[in-house]
């Protein structure tokens, strides 16, 4: 069972966003709504620096709420490491071809170390044909989730950029 979280904004859509699956949802609206509940959640020590794209993104609204959800798991992961300390976390939203990305990343001093408990993202991930990348370095824990667009949405998103 998945169960909401308090720091996620958008989860006040989740009602009107389950109404009806075929409806278009700006996923980088959705994003913005979502880390700014992250903002008002997380200790003061830390900062959440969004880099989310302007024209927006366009998902099914089931897709885009699965999607917010497997974001906010990986924010909340992140921001659990930070009892204690100051440092930032980088949320980034972009599309490559038929592949939607969104990076969380944590930028701390000191040495960087894996994620545990990633179980519920994972399987989110997965209802959504996406998979969850991992990544670590002296300074920086980088979580990647990438998911493919369905049709409709590949089509819908063209004709947004177009216009």
């Amino acid at each position: 069972m998945i169960r909401p979280r308090v720091g996620f904004a958008g989860i006040a859509w989740g009602k009107k966003l389950m109404t009806d699956s075929h409806n278009l949802i700006d996923a980088a609206k959705y994003l913005r709504d979502l880390e700014l509940g992250a903002k008002r959640s997380a200790p003061e020590a830390i900062e959440i620096h969004p880099n989310i794209a302007r024209h927006g993104l366009l998902l099914q609204s089931d897709r885009c709420r699965r999607f917010g959800l497997v974001v906010n798991e990986l924010v909340e992961k992140l921001v659990g490491r930070f009892v204690g300390k100051k440092g930032r976390i980088h949320l980034e939203l972009m599309q490559e071809a038929d592949l939607v990305h969104c990076a969380v990343s944590h930028h701390e001093a000191g040495p960087s170390t894996g994620v545990a408990g990633l179980e519920v993202a994972h399987q989110l991930a997965k209802t959504l044909r996406g998979r969850i990348g991992h990544w670590f370095d002296h300074e920086t824990t980088s979580l990647v989730l990438t998911i493919p667009l369905t049709e409709r949405e590949r089509q819908a998103n063209q004709i947004l950029l177009a216009g």
